[in-house]
This record gives structure tokens, C-alpha cells and sequence, in this order.
């Protein structure tokens, strides 16, 4: 009687779990918009699993490298450095406009999918300050991050681009003026570093140096070449001094 009542339970077990797979819809509702229909989820696009309720379905459903991860499983997105990354249900998205930074605080977030739309002088998918050294002013050079590396001066360059170079009049050469945006407005030449000189007017260095080595050059040979004949001289005089005693003896 016993043995007869246990193999009814799993009778019983074998029935409604053959119910609920064929049936699974009439248990439990679709999610997020899918249908039943003959007792199976039709989901809607983008929608995976028995009850719709995947948002993703393996790797090929989440895009620039996503893992589909979890129960119910989700899109991860690869999120970067700064907040440089990927966004959205199936990280589809440059940007995310809820928040601050995802396009590097110099572009707006906007579209479908979203993309950063740059600001002015700031380029690449996340509005980086450069993508090259020639993006970055008075010597800079671009870092692996995008941003601009400055060269070392006194007083410091500053600016996404290096563009600042000045905190007051004095850091401005030849009576120049050092605006608000800490760039200088100079007076006496139209351009150049801190106004020390236009391009055409600041001669070169390498030429400068090269021709002050010639004048030193040129300074120690005539020394040398003086030092030599008075030297020559001195000798002839003390050969002078010694050969004129023997002329005294006849010889």
C-alpha cells in the first residue's frame, strides 16, 4: 500500500512538471510584453527565456564587448576609465546623459543610440581634450588618456590644451596683459610665447648657440695663435742670450 502511494506522488510530480513546461505561460505570466501563445512566452524583441524575462541571450546580443551576465541575465557593459565606456540595455550607448562625465565634461549626450556631441576644440567617441600633440599648444603633448601634457615652465602651464600661461601682467613679456581665460594679450608683438617675441622675430637658438661656439672658437685660436708668437719670441731671445757669450772667446 505504501510502495503504490509513493509511485502515485511521483506520478503526480512527472504530470505537473510536464504541465508547466508545455503550459509555462499558464502558470506563470510573460514579462516585459510577451504573448502566450499554446502555453509557451512569445517574447518581443530583445526579450529572451521561458517567461521573456532575458534581456540578453549570450554575448552576440550585447554589443562593444558585453558579457551577459545573471538571473535574469543582463547586459554588463564595459565601463572605462572616467566613466569612458559603454552604456544601455544592450550597452549600445557612448553615453549615458544621467551621468556627469560620461562624455568627459565637454560634450552633451544625446541620440539614439546615444553619442557625445563635443564641444569646440575637444575629439573622439568620449570628447577627449586631444588625439595627437598637435592638439595640445605651446609644447604640450597628448597622453594616452587624452589629455593634453604640458610642458614644465615657471610659471606653470595650465588648460586643457596648455592654453593657459599667465596669472598676471608680469607673467606677460614685453608689456603684454594677462586676460581672464589666463592667456596673454600682448602689445608689442602680435604673437609668440608669454609675447616674448612673434615667430618671425625670436631667432633660432640652435643658430645662436652655433654661432657663439664660433666666436669662442675663433677668440681661443687667436689667443692661442698669441700665445705661440710671444712663446717664440722668448725662445729666439734666450737663444740670442746664450750664443752671444761664446762669441766673447774667439769661438
Amino acid at each position: 500500500m505504501r510502495d503504490f502511494f509513493f509511485i502515485e506522488v511521483l506520478v503526480l510530480q512527472a504530470l505537473y512538471v510536464l504541465a508547466v513546461s508545455s503550459f509555462s505561460c499558464i502558470v506563470t505570466p510573460c514579462q516585459n510584453g510577451g504573448s502566450c501563445l499554446e502555453g509557451k512566452c512569445v517574447c518581443p524583441e530583445g526579450y529572451y527565456g521561458n517567461g521573456c524575462q532575458d534581456e540578453c541571450d549570450g554575448p552576440d546580443t550585447c554589443n562593444n564587448h558585453g558579457a551577459c551576465l545573471g538571473i535574469p541575465r543582463r547586459c554588463i557593459c564595459d565601463v572605462g576609465y572616467q566613466l569612458t565606456g559603454f552604456y544601455g540595455r544592450n550597452c549600445e550607448d557612448s553615453c549615458d546623459p544621467r551621468l556627469n562625465g560620461t562624455c568627459g565634461y565637454a560634450g552633451t549626450c544625446t541620440g539614439t543610440p546615444k553619442r557625445c556631441v563635443c564641444q569646440a576644440g575637444f575629439h573622439g567617441t568620449w570628447c577627449a581634450a586631444c588625439t595627437g600633440d598637435d592638439h595640445c599648444k605651446h609644447g604640450g603633448t597628448c597622453g594616452l588618456d587624452g589629455s593634453c601634457i604640458c610642458r614644465k615652465e615657471i610659471p606653470e602651464i595650465t588648460g586643457a590644451h596648455c592654453e593657459e600661461v599667465c596669472e598676471r601682467d608680469l607673467d606677460c613679456m614685453n608689456g603684454g596683459k594677462c586676460l581672464p581665460d589666463k592667456t596673454c594679450k600682448c602689445i608689442k608683438f602680435d604673437d609668440g610665447f608669454r609675447c616674448v617675441s612673434s615667430d618671425a622675430d625670436i631667432p633660432n637658438i640652435g643658430f645662436i648657440t652655433f654661432l657663439l661656439s664660433v666666436i669662442v672658437i675663433k677668440a681661443t685660436r687667436e689667443s692661442c695663435l698669441t700665445l705661440f708668437i710671444l712663446f717664440a719670441r722668448v725662445l729666439q731671445v734666450k737663444k740670442a742670450t746664450i750664443v752671444r757669450p761664446g762669441t766673447l772667446f774667439g769661438s
